[in-house]
């Protein structure tokens, strides 16, 4: 699974883009195992990885992601997009 941080994701993150090797698995449980992953960010004052991953979109093969549930597959180029605008 490719994972790829755009804005203020790649930023926090320091990377543009990382590869993963995972089963089929759901939004939430990706979203969990990229916190876990990289806990800390790039910059001091920025908010925790899993507080920035929840206010992300998230795209699977440039469609939108409609919930935690959606399930992804291992081949999937995954898209970490912060709100544009609010929260």
């Amino acid at each position: 699974m490719l994972i790829g941080y755009f804005a203020s994701a790649r930023t926090a993150s320091g990377v543009d883009e990382e590869r993963l090797d995972l089963e089929p698995l759901t939004l939430g449980d990706l979203r969990g195992i990229l916190a876990s992953q990289h806990p800390k960010f790039a910059w001091a004052s920025a908010p925790s990885r899993a507080t920035l991953l929840s206010r992300c979109i998230f795209l699977s093969n440039k469609v939108a992601l409609p919930n935690m549930a959606a399930v992804l597959e291992a081949t999937a180029v995954v898209a970490v997009l912060p709100t544009f605008a609010g929260e």
